[in-house]
């Protein structure tokens, strides 16, 4: 039978499609493959022992996969066993991608062994009659009597003892692969755990040009960047402002001598202690004796408003002192005209307040930007330090507004380290800290706090403190207990494991479900490990 060559003359290797093939690859991996393949010739290279060649089902679901895509498919392949599954479905196989022609061609099923091949005769005698019958006197023309015509021969293949032969090899090559690749195993083993607590000294430095586990040492880099920005707030202040109350006051003198009232003298409400000031200087005439010998105290009026705006300061005829005269008294009134309103004004607190706010901000986005542009980079915030570069307000404080405007600049500077080398390095230090006969049990439930312990950015050092907390329990080898399993019963694989004394209990879940014994393969038995 003529042979297909793997590479036609002239034809270039890079017209046909080659895919390679890991051992343990799927058959729904390799089907997936095919379907994402254009219409063309399409080579498998496929390495010896590869599960995919154990089974004659998963190269028929090849070869039918092919013909839906209506690809041209060949095998590339060393493997014995599967160079004649192959032939057996209809699938060529090279030896390797320089074959000029395959190893192995499909080959026609021969009927089976016990099955007769019928051959008709009869066409044959009736050719070899002569057309024209001839007499010869020297025979008898006596007809001999008819005798039976011979029963047709059995005619039976050359090849079926081989392929008898054949056939029950491959069988028990199909039965030795499910025995070995079929069976599996998931065995979860549970073990005493008990918590780990360690505080680690880390220091990182940017001068250095590699991280040292055994010194507790990171590699750092310096990081330096500045940010401005244009902010708006609402004032929180508040105060009464209002048109002042006025009115007259009659001031009288009880001293020998004249008494000058300047303008601004306060006069304080004795009830309510409400201030009023003179709006004009004024000279209260001194004491006299009338024509009786009484003493007459000297008066004089003055105009006098109310030291504030507000509709509080509207008083009746009151009594009022001067603070800076004893001998001095006043009495008025009413005071009328004072009126009240609130304001909202810029104060003190307001602009300190905001100016924190708009810093931690600007802060706090610097370093998601750093964070953001040195990827897989631990930013802490005690590893940098922040300044305001520039600050203004649009307006003065207590003006009277409800609204106003912060404009700042803010620089910092800082050191951040890979956030992956850091996790490694604290397994690291974990692990020299554990007795030999323990394993560490790493787990989501882990916390590492870290805290920055000190920062120099000139000699560019950082120094970290970690709290680490997790677990630790019994150290299991892990490759050795799948060693020891594998091909035992159930009930010797329980006795087994009892044996470890480290496991506080422990799940066997076999497939198939009446599996007898665990897989002859360690490959095929998973172990998971969990603590309690």
């Amino acid at each position: 039978m003529p042979t297909k060559p793997a590479i036609k003359q002239g034809e270039s290797m890079d017209e046909k499609e080659i895919i390679y093939l890991e051992g343990d690859t799927e058959i729904s991996e390799v089907v997936e493959k095919l379907r994402q393949h254009e219409k063309k010739p399409l080579m498998l290279v496929v390495p010896k022992g590869a599960l995919l060649l154990q089974s004659i089902v998963n190269l028929k679901i090849l070869k039918n996969e092919a013909a839906k895509n209506q690809l041209t498919l060949a095998l590339v392949t060393t493997d014995k066993v599967g160079q004649h599954l192959a032939s057996q479905v209809g699938v060529p196989v090279y030896e390797d991608l320089k074959a000029p022609h395959p190893t192995f061609v499909p080959e026609k099923i021969p009927p089976p062994v016990e099955e007769t091949i019928e051959l008709d005769l009869t066409a044959r005698e009736k050719d070899e009659e002569p057309e024209v019958p001839v007499h010869h006197y020297q025979i008898s023309t006596q007809k001999p009597l008819e005798a039976e015509p011979p029963s047709r021969p059995l005619i039976k293949p050359k090849r079926s003892k081989k392929r008898l032969i054949f056939v029950f090899i491959l069988f028990l090559i199909m039965a030795l692969a499910v025995i070995l690749f079929v069976p599996s195993a998931k065995i979860t083993l549970a073990i005493k755990s008990e918590p780990l607590d360690e505080k680690l000294q880390i220091r990182v430095d940017t001068q250095v040009s590699d991280n040292d586990f055994s010194t507790a040492l990171l590699k750092g880099k310096a990081v330096e960047k500045e940010l401005e920005k244009d902010s708006e707030f609402k004032t929180t202040g508040k105060k009464e402002v209002g048109e002042k109350a006025k009115g007259t006051l009659t001031v009288t003198n009880e001293t020998g001598v004249d008494q000058v009232i300047n303008e601004g003298t306060e006069f304080k409400e004795n009830d309510s202690g409400l201030v009023f000031t003179n709006t004009t200087t004024v000279i209260v005439p001194k004491a006299t004796l009338n024509a009786a010998g009484d003493k007459v105290s000297g008066t004089i009026k003055t105009e006098v408003a109310a030291k504030e705006g507000g509709s509080k300061y509207n008083l009746a005829v009151s009594n009022y002192s001067v603070n800076s005269l004893d001998k001095i008294t006043a009495k008025g009134g009413p005071m009328t005209g004072g009126t009240t309103r609130e304001v909202a004004i810029l104060t003190k607190t307001d602009q300190d307040n905001v100016s924190q706010t708009l810093f931690d901000e600007l802060v706090s986005q610097l370093h998601q930007e750093i964070a953001d542009t040195e990827k897989n980079a631990r930013v802490l915030e005690g590893a940098f330090e922040s300044k305001i570069e520039f600050k203004e307000f649009d307006q003065k404080e207590n003006a009277e507004t409800s609204k106003f405007k912060l404009k700042m600049k803010v620089k910092t500077k800082g050191i951040v380290f890979e956030e992956d080398i850091y996790r490694r390095l604290i397994v690291f230090l974990m692990e020299q800290k554990l007795p030999n006969n323990k394993m560490l049990v790493l787990s989501e439930q882990d916390e590492v706090a870290t805290q920055v312990a000190g920062l120099d950015l000139e000699k560019g050092e950082l120094k970290l403190e970690g709290a680490v907390k997790t677990k630790m329990a019994s150290k299991l080898d892990a490759a050795a207990i799948k060693k020891n399993l594998k091909a035992k019963s159930k009930d010797k694989a329980k006795e087994y494991l009892f044996s470890l004394g480290e496991l506080s209990s422990f799940e066997i879940i076999a497939f198939p479900g009446n599996l007898k014994r665990l897989p002859l393969l360690s490959a095929r038995i998973k172990l998971e490990i969990k603590t309690e």
